[in-house]
């Protein structure tokens, strides 16, 4: 670098000669400045006018607002309030309406033969199901028949009276067995000596026996070395013939056996159809037996039969039901095995339990008697006390079960009517039946379709009840008391009225008889009505004039008596009582009113500047809001005022007079105060009509155009360029600048950061900063946009403002170069 630097200076050194300014000899210090230009974007701001003013539009449509202008944006509201002492009276008629109806829908009702909901039933019988079944039995030994052990002879001699033989023994039956249990045979034969004079006892794995010994435990293997011992206490000398078995041997172990045809007889777990009721059933089907024992090379025969009691009702192999027996479901099904076992090579263990499986494959054919128990009461609905039937069959279905035949009754606690047949039906005549009654299904016997049967009750078309009693809490929940308690406030503002009033009762009560309601009034007319079939009824006002002054409530009683009856009801139809209450004619007329002042308008809170920040780009701008109202009256001379209090400003006004409260609201808004409004109505002596209306309409209109009161941000950003700190000792300028400068809102705004300001025009600004703004930028700074105060905007629709800064800086680098000693 250094000899860089030295070229450099050379260089320079030529050009002061060629310009004839050089200098006698070289300086001792020579100072150089590098300048480097570096840009450094700062952040992006994006502004949409809807970003502005939407929040500020969904809060004044929530009061009531409405645009009626896009450009420049101009928000109205409107009201309009009515006030006439026709509607003042409404509530009177509203209540007594609403009470006649209550009376009108307690004492309506409708029956028909599908409220009896138990005559039209559904049940489902579900018949035992016989599951497969799994167990085990011990089975202590298997007899194998009879063993030769050895067939020898042995030579006796008085003079050598014990003699001992050792004998290797050799069977084809088996490699090893262990005896459960057998009896020892030693047959002896000599036509020499005589044989009763010789002892013989053998030994065998080290354990001595005789003849006639029982054997237990014993394991013997094919090739075991047996000992013959023999004692002598004859005379003669000569030979003895040997024979020595095994009887019937049971084993409970044994490897490599041939076995042929041993017989076992096991008992296995009984089969239970229903450990509870007895009924009767046939079964078909067959029934599969597998069994699991320890050995090898064994094969199973098998003869399986099924006892209920005494009576075979399954056997063979395969093993198929008897269809034709009839047994009792309480009584369990033995089932009693024979097994033939046999195979060559077998190895078996009998110690170990023998296992095995039931699988049925069986299916109920037929029952007989069995117990449905079914009881449903059948009841009525809670307005009738009690019906008799006329005519009519319940027929009772069965899906699931054919050729049935079934027991159970209906009963109303006198009379008794039996399921019987008809029509190859099962059916019971409900004629002369009194409802409410129990229906009882006891037993049922038929060929089974389905192991899932169900029960269908239904009526037949002729099904009428002669005659339903209508429940006397019915009547009882009918009668009311309505008393209508006149408003003070009513009583204050009217002295008079006059009243044309008239209630309609429309019903129909089709096939209902001896019911009468009994209507008594202070003010309308008492009446008793009578309901019978279909018909309407009216009842008048007695009193033409009402006087406020006497006249404190309106009082009416209604009661229904009688012994109400439906008769002739008939399957498929509805019958009862509907009555509907309507007041066709409710005219007033001659208000004769008081000189009093009456609210018409509680106080509403129109804005609240105060709360709401979405608000405040409203509170900043001075702008031409008007609201003009006029107080009218119709078909009415009596002089009147309406009193509008404003956020606390008064404001009257007197019939046909129109004022304008824009400049109140606008008052208002500055001082960022609610703006709340409410209204009286203040009238002279005199009479009304019934058309008489007294009101007034007010429009407010809410420009979003106007003169900012103070400079207004509408967006804001911070940003951090603190990482720049190292380049301060070497910044020569700074610049700010855009790289995108887009602004289509028709605004007049300004763009402010640290303490400068420029206004946001078409072309592209610039920033100029020294270097303590520099200094300054780096700490956390923030860039806005505003709207400038005491300059002219409106706000339309549409619009953005899309700006990108970013920050120029010119950094100076300086060095110094010695030329001391170089002389």
């Amino acid at each position: 670098m250094k000899k860089i630097i030295f070229i450099a200076i050379i260089a320079l050194l030529f050009v002061f000669w060629s310009c004839g300014i050089v200098p006698k000899k070289l300086p001792n210090t020579l100072s150089i400045k590098l300048t480097k230009h570096v840009e450094f974007p700062i952040t992006t701001m994006n502004f949409s006018i809807p970003k502005l003013i939407d929040p500020l539009l969904d809060k004044l449509n929530e009061t009531g607002f409405y645009i009626s202008k896009e450009n420049p944006i101009t928000l109205t509201y409107a009201t309009s309030i009515e006030f006439s002492p026709g509607k003042m009276i409404d509530e009177i008629s509203q209540n007594i309406t609403k009470s006649l109806s209550d009376v009108a829908t307690s004492l309506s009702f409708s029956f028909s033969i599908d409220n009896i909901a138990a005559l039209n039933t559904q049940q489902e019988i579900q018949l035992p199901t016989i599951q497969d079944s799994s167990d085990n039995f011990n089975l202590t030994s298997i007899n194998i028949g009879d063993i030769t052990l050895f067939s020898t002879s042995i030579y006796v001699d008085p003079a050598y009276p014990n003699a001992t033989v050792e004998i290797s023994f050799s069977t084809d039956k088996f490699s090893s067995i262990n005896i459960y249990e057998s009896i020892l045979s030693i047959n002896k034969t000599s036509s020499e000596v005589d044989p009763s004079k010789v002892e013989l006892e053998i030994i065998i794995n080290g354990t001595k026996y005789t003849n006639n010994d029982i054997i237990s435990n014993l394991t013997v293997r094919n090739g075991d070395k047996i000992t013959l011992v023999a004692t002598y206490t004859g005379t003669n000398s000569g030979n003895v013939n040997i024979n020595t078995k095994l009887l019937s041997v049971k084993i409970n172990k044994g490897t490599g056996l041939n076995i042929e045809n041993v017989n076992i007889n096991p008992s296995l777990s009984p089969i239970i159809i229903d450990d509870q009721n007895s009924w009767m059933l046939k079964l078909s089907g067959t029934l599969d037996t597998s069994f699991s024992f320890d050995a090898t090379n064994l094969n199973i025969d098998k003869e399986i039969v099924v006892k209920s009691g005494s009576t075979i009702v399954a056997q063979g192999n395969p093993l198929t039901f008897d269809n034709t027996k009839i047994i009792d479901a309480k009584t369990p099904l033995n089932i009693d095995a024979t097994l033939t076992l046999y195979g060559n090579n077998v190895d078996i263990d009998l110690t170990q339990p023998i296992s095995y499986n039931v699988i049925p494959n069986i299916a109920i054919e037929s029952i007989y008697n069995y117990p449905v128990n079914l009881e449903q009461y059948i009841s009525l609905p809670s307005e009738i006390l009690e019906s008799e039937i006329g005519t009519g069959t319940l027929y009772i279905e069965f899906l699931g079960l054919s050729s049935v035949d079934a027991t159970g009754l209906i009963t109303d606690g006198t009379s008794t009517h039996n399921i019987t047949s008809i029509n190859n039906s099962l059916a019971i005549d409900l004629s002369n039946i009194c409802l409410p009654a129990t229906f009882n299904l006891n037993y049922i016997s038929g060929n089974v379709d389905n192991n899932v049967i169900n029960i269908k009750t239904s009526l037949s078309d002729d099904f009428e009840i002669r005659k339903a009693k209508i429940s006397n809490s019915l009547l009882t929940s009918a009668y009311k008391e309505i008393s209508y308690e006149i408003p003070q406030q009513l009583k204050d503002y009217l002295n008079t009225v006059d009243a044309t009033i008239l209630i309609q009762f429309d019903y129909n009560a089709t096939n209902v008889s001896d019911l009468m309601l009994k209507i008594q009034s202070n003010f309308f007319e008492n009446k008793d009505i009578y309901i019978s079939n279909s018909g309407t009824t009216t009842i008048s006002n007695t009193t033409q004039t009402i006087d406020f002054s006497t006249l404190n409530n309106i009082s009416i009683t209604v009661d229904a008596t009688g012994n109400p009856i439906i008769t002739n009801i008939k399957k498929n139809e509805s019958y009862g009582i509907d009555i509907s209450v309507s007041i066709p004619k409710f005219e007033l007329d001659n208000f004769s009113i008081k000189n009093q002042e009456i609210e018409v308008l509680p106080e509403t809170t129109l804005l609240d500047f105060s709360t709401n920040k979405e608000l405040e780009l409203i509170k900043n701008l001075e702008s031409d809001i008007s609201m003009p109202i006029e107080f009218k009256a119709t078909d009415t001379t009596i002089d009147a005022t309406v009193s509008l209090l404003v956020s606390g400003n008064l404001v009257k006004l007197q019939l046909g007079e129109m004022v304008n409260i824009g400049p109140i609201l606008s008052n208002l808004i500055k001082n960022a105060s609610p703006i709340t409004i409410s209204a009286s109505l203040t009238t002279d002596n005199g009479i009304l009509n019934q058309n008489s209306v007294f009101g007034f309409d007010a429009i407010m209109n809410l420009p979003l155009s106007g003169t900012p009161l103070v400079d207004t941000p509408i967006l804001e950003e911070n940003f951090d360029i603190s990482d720049l700190r190292d380049l301060v000792d070497i910044l020569d300028t700074a610049t700010l600048t855009f790289n995108q400068w887009k602004n289509t809102t028709g605004l007049t705004a300004k763009l402010k950061i640290l303490n400068k300001e420029i206004t946001i025009g078409e072309s592209t600004p610039v920033i100029s900063f020294t270097h303590e703004d520099f200094v300054n930028l780096l700490e956390p700074s923030t860039i806005s946009i505003l709207l400038p105060k005491d300059e002219y905007i409106q706000i339309n629709k549409k619009g953005i403002i899309d700006i990108s800064p970013y920050i120029i800086i010119d950094l100076t680098v300086a060095t110094k170069v010695s030329f001391e000693g170089r002389e």
